[in-house]
């Protein structure tokens, strides 16, 4: 009965695994639009080493992102928010060379969201000087690549960043100040 038992639930989890790739190459060209008619993405199933925010399973990525912050101690957080910042902003950069100007600037906001949660977080614990200056130099190495997007998004976008660049702006003050 045992052996009946394990061959079902493994054709049932193999019926159920087929049924998701089945569905997700049939789903996988559809395109979602956000706002006057402007297309935000052609999500596909492509293979690559990375899944990016144009990608069929990208919302996947994303759920185990926010896992992953839920779980994280307070300095694994701040890490964390860092690492998904430099993420989205590679992100952004493959999303404007393939033409998806709407969702390479929600990523990039994203980004900037995520680097400015970081910097605010990084308030809390108690770093060293060093910590604070390499917070310092990798938030200006952050904004000097977003400067060279910034000819790539519309003026309305550029409010939004610029709106966004102004909050880290003030966060950074807060370690200059504590040197």
């Amino acid at each position: 009965m045992r052996t009946f038992m394990k061959v079902v639930s493994k054709i049932l989890f193999f019926l159920a695994g087929s049924l998701i790739v089945v569905f997700s190459l049939l789903s996988a060209n559809r395109s979602s639009s956000h706002g006057e008619g402007l297309q935000l993405t052609g999500q596909r199933l492509y293979f690559a080493r990375e899944i990016a925010p144009d990608h069929i399973f990208y919302p996947l990525v994303a759920a185990n992102d926010r896992l992953s912050l839920l779980l994280a101690d307070e300095i694994g957080l701040v890490n964390l928010q860092l690492e998904y910042a430099w993420q989205r902003l590679e992100y952004t950069v493959e999303l404007l060379d393939k033409g998806y100007r709407e969702l390479s600037f929600s990523t990039l906001t994203k980004g900037y969201k995520y680097y400015n949660t970081a910097l605010a977080e990084g308030q809390q614990l108690e770093l060293s000087d060093f910590q604070k200056r390499l917070l310092l130099t990798n938030s200006g190495e952050f904004e000097s690549r977003v400067v060279k997007l910034w000819d790539s998004f519309t003026d309305p976008q550029r409010q939004e960043l610029d709106r966004l660049r102004a909050q880290q702006t003030i966060l950074e003050q807060f370690y200059i100040d504590s040197l």
